[in-house]
């Protein structure tokens, strides 16, 4: 009897950005307030969350994600047979 047995295994980690910051930066209305203060660090002044939130603060928080997959698997028997001539 010949047997196989296969399968895929992926693991991928990321810790590239959750959002999309174009977005955010386009729609910030023409007098929101400074992104940066004078020392070069986020601004946070002015910046309100019930109306605006500072959109650079996705550069400061951490994301990670890790997605374990098993892709597929197969077991697969046939049997074995000898043919005598």
């Amino acid at each position: 009897m010949k047997t196989s047995f296969s399968f895929n295994y992926a693991v991928n980690n990321t810790d590239l950005l959750n959002q999309d910051l174009t977005s955010r930066i386009f729609n910030l209305s023409p007098n929101a307030p400074a992104l940066y203060d004078a020392n070069g660090d986020l601004s946070w002044t002015n910046w309100s969350y019930p109306n605006f939130e500072n959109p650079l603060v996705y550069l400061k928080r951490r994301y990670e994600a890790v997605r374990d997959n098993l892709v597929e698997m197969r077991l697969s028997a046939t049997p074995y047979y000898h043919r005598w001539i």
